[in-house]
């Protein structure tokens, strides 16, 4: 029996998330040429594909499916199902199991923006430092992108913190 695994893209969040993923795939990867382009994300430096795109598939399906085996390294695409796993579980009030999550994704990809962000979002009712130091270490990282990218994050990350600011006083 062959385990099937869906990867999480820009469009996943919207629907709850994927399973997660572990860092670290043994088997076969098929990516779509859409996804491993990353023309779905505001700058490609938030593809979590892109780490694929120097490498030579292993087969070609259609010009659109990129096939790669092997045991293959996806922190970025782990981190990205995490996130969006501590979203859903967010919206459904399980803040604890969520925050959990949320830490395990930041030690598996630090330095992303939706880790960052994830984490913020699942302290912010407990541990209000944790939340703000999560959601400046996510604009840090907005702050790298591209100018047109960084209004897609930054104005959402600053207004958590000043109502959670707000919230202290």
């Amino acid at each position: 029996m062959v385990d099937i695994l869906p990867l999480p893209t820009a469009d996943t969040q919207w629907f709850g998330g994927v399973g997660l993923i572990p860092p670290s795939i043994t088997g076969t990867v098929l990516i779509s040429a859409g996804d491993l382009s990353g023309c779905e994300w505001p700058s490609g430096q938030l593809n979590p594909y892109r780490s694929f795109q120097s490498r030579h598939p292993d087969l070609t399906i259609d010009d659109s499916v990129f096939v790669y085996q092997g045991t293959l390294a996806v922190p970025e695409i782990s981190a990205l199902a995490s996130a969006q796993q501590t979203q859903a579980l967010l919206a459904k009030g399980q803040s604890g199991p969520a925050l959990v999550l949320a830490r395990e994704a930041v030690v598996t990809a630090p330095d992303n923006l939706f880790t960052q962000a994830a984490l913020g979002d699942a302290a912010a009712a407990g541990d209000k430092q944790m939340a703000e130091t999560a959601w400046q270490a996510a604009i840090q990282i907005a702050q790298r992108l591209e100018p047109g990218a960084q209004s897609s994050y930054i104005p959402d990350l600053e207004s958590k913190i000043k109502r959670l600011s707000a919230g202290n006083e």
